[in-house]
């Protein structure tokens, strides 16, 4: 298990530069791995899931109505999966947050809508997933939709798993999905 912090400074060719990004290097189990992202941005995913908490409250729904809704999702995770659902239990662990918590951070979107119907009568942007031919097999992209809330939060995640495909990955903390 390894981690590590690397703050990197990017210069356009005009001469501007842009905000310091982290860099963060995770290995071992998806557990472990979720822990080293988890401890390494525990601020920002404290922040991040108190607004969802907040948020999710504002429309009356608790902790416990919360883990309701989540619920197929949860067992959706762990059937299809359950490494992205042990990085997310690794994330919440090594961030000291509430699994639940995290876990609606992570679904704000499939939240939104049931939570907040009416407010996604108007069309919503959302990430988009494209799946693009490789010379050496299918290349996955994905563009993230970020919040402004998300600003100065986001870092990006070398994610290597024990005898896996490591990915590097921007990451957000309502878009944890993103590194796992």
């Amino acid at each position: 298990m390894t981690a590590g912090r690397r703050d990197v400074s990017w210069s356009s060719d005009r001469g501007r530069s842009l905000e310091l990004m982290r860099v963060i290097r995770a290995s071992g189990s998806p557990f472990d791995r979720g822990k080293i992202v988890g401890t390494r941005l525990r601020a920002e995913i404290e922040d991040s899931v108190a607004f969802t908490m907040a948020w999710a409250e504002g429309l009356s729904a608790d902790r416990h109505r919360v883990a309701e809704l989540l619920m197929p999702y949860d067992e959706a995770t762990r059937r299809v999966a359950p490494d992205l659902a042990d990085v997310l239990e690794g994330m919440a662990e090594g961030s000291r947050v509430d699994p639940v918590a995290l876990r609606a951070t992570n679904a704000f979107e499939e939240l939104y809508g049931l939570l907040d119907p009416d407010a996604i009568i108007t069309p919503v942007e959302r990430c988009t997933d494209a799946l693009l031919r490789g010379t050496d097999g299918p290349i996955l992209v994905h563009q993230e939709q970020w919040y402004a809330a998300d600003a100065g939060s986001i870092a990006v995640v070398i994610d290597e798993p024990d005898g896996g495909l490591g990915v590097v990955a921007p990451w957000s903390p309502r878009d944890s999905h993103s590194s796992a």
